[in-house]
């Protein structure tokens, strides 16, 4: 299953703001706020790729806010509320990352590709989102 570099980086931001909240393990919950995180940015200020991948990653990271902003979505202000509510003891099932990936490697099969995109699992967590997500998509 292959990430796109847009992925990699929800990946990794999950990765690093579990250890900043000492936790062994994490689920798809800290996933989200990289995707949270990544809406706010620009590629060619991320990322070190060709022109080419820039404007790939720069046309992903632009269908993620068309659909946090669809959702009238505060990304800076749920993703606080939502590393708080982490920080904090809330759910995050670790067992729950490979089911959620495995649905977006659905729907970019059925894109006919290869490559999972960020928007490809935003997509998913938010037709259906964790227990936790819910909460906090529903205020």
């Amino acid at each position: 299953m292959k990430q796109s570099y847009t992925l990699q980086f929800a990946r990794l931001r999950a990765a690093s703001q579990a250890e900043f909240m000492e936790r062994d393990s994490y689920g798809i919950e800290f996933w989200f706020l990289g995707l949270l995180k990544l809406s706010e940015l620009r590629a060619k200020d991320t990322f070190r790729l060709p022109e080419a991948e820039l404007e790939k990653a720069d046309a992903n990271i632009e269908t993620l806010r068309e659909m946090f902003k669809s959702r009238k979505i505060d990304t800076e202000y749920l993703r606080a509320r939502l590393r708080h509510a982490l920080n904090h003891g809330a759910e995050s099932n670790p067992n729950n990352v490979d089911v959620y990936l495995s649905r977006a490697m659905e729907k970019a099969r059925e894109r006919g590709d290869d490559v999972i995109l960020a928007g490809d699992l935003l997509q998913i967590l938010l037709a259906d989102p964790t227990d936790t997500l819910r909460r906090f998509l529903e205020e």
